[in-house]
């Protein structure tokens, strides 16, 4: 599914300082033909030859989920972008990115504009010379841009509160450099295991988890899988897998017309109370209001 989003900045947005320009997912299959997508050329008049390199008006944040691709800069040579990597492009400066022909990607974006984003934009904080960050919980990154690409395009809330979606933004950057900054050193062995760790709870969360027995298959205590776990992916065993039970029964509320209770069961929660009581703690509204807000019956 290919979604975009576009935002003209008003003259009020643009004295704020940070305002987005444009923000989405977009799916490039194997073999493609044209890139970027024509839809993208007419909504940003960028006609470009993907080979070329191109200065951008605007600063933009970009995950590849699937697939792999190339991007370059004026200070950063060409380097093959992989699955699971975060990276910048940067206002101003002439850059080159497409996808690998073979593979296409899958890939979440947000671009973003105005002079504090100049600020942001440049060393100590980010800098073009590193603008490709592997970092250790790629899948909390994913999770991020997806919720909050999610909420600007389902919701149309950007053209409703810009301004608090701005600082929604400045929170993500903030979570990002933190992550750059604060990444956990840990043996190569002790880092795999995590990884599939966190691999095996993203692909159990909506179950109970036994995490005494999945530390003891890892080869940890109990105590030294989470303190490992939290400093790789910020956020303890369970608080991991809550986020991922949210997300789902946000998607949820905004595809499907189920109760909910429904909806608390399906992701995974056995008391609705309890659930309301997550999801109001963690997005600012109560599921039924989250609901309402976009348009779907409780």
């Amino acid at each position: 599914m290919e979604v975009y989003k576009f935002f003209p900045a008003s003259p009020l947005q643009k004295q704020w300082g940070l305002y987005l320009t444009d923000c989405g997912r977009e799916v490039i299959p194997p073999h493609y033909t044209i890139y970027p997508p024509q839809v993208l050329v007419d909504a940003t008049q960028h006609n470009f030859d993907r080979k070329k390199r191109r200065r951008v008006a605007y600063s933009q944040l970009v995950y590849i989920r699937k697939g792999q691709g190339y991007y370059e800069n004026e200070c950063f040579k060409r380097m093959c972008i992989k699955a699971g990597t975060l990276f910048f492009v940067f206002e101003e400066l002439y850059c080159g990115l497409y996808p690998d022909q073979e593979t296409g990607w899958e890939a979440y974006w947000i671009s973003f504009g105005g002079e504090q984003s100049k600020r942001l934009m440049r060393e100590p904080f980010f800098s073009p010379r590193s603008p490709v960050m592997e970092l250790a919980d790629s899948a909390r990154i994913e999770v991020l841009m997806r919720m909050f690409i999610d909420r600007v395009v389902e919701e149309d809330v950007y053209y409703k509160t810009p301004y608090s979606i701005t600082g929604q933004l400045l929170d993500l950057l903030g979570q990002i450099l933190e992550m750059k900054e604060k990444r956990a050193v840990l043996p190569p062995s002790d880092e795999d295991r995590i990884r599939r760790a966190q691999a095996f709870i993203s692909g159990h969360a909506l179950e109970k988890i036994d995490y005494t027995k999945l530390a003891r298959q890892l080869g940890m205590s109990r105590r030294t899988f989470w303190r490992k776990f939290a400093m790789i992916a910020h956020a303890p065993p369970l608080g991991y897998q809550l986020a991922i039970r949210l997300n789902h029964a946000q998607r949820l509320l905004m595809t499907t017309n189920l109760s909910i209770t429904e909806i608390a069961a399906h992701a995974g929660f056995e008391n609705v109370y309890y659930f309301s009581s997550l999801f109001s703690k963690k997005m600012g509204i109560s599921p039924l209001k989250y609901r309402q807000n976009i348009g779907k019956k409780p």
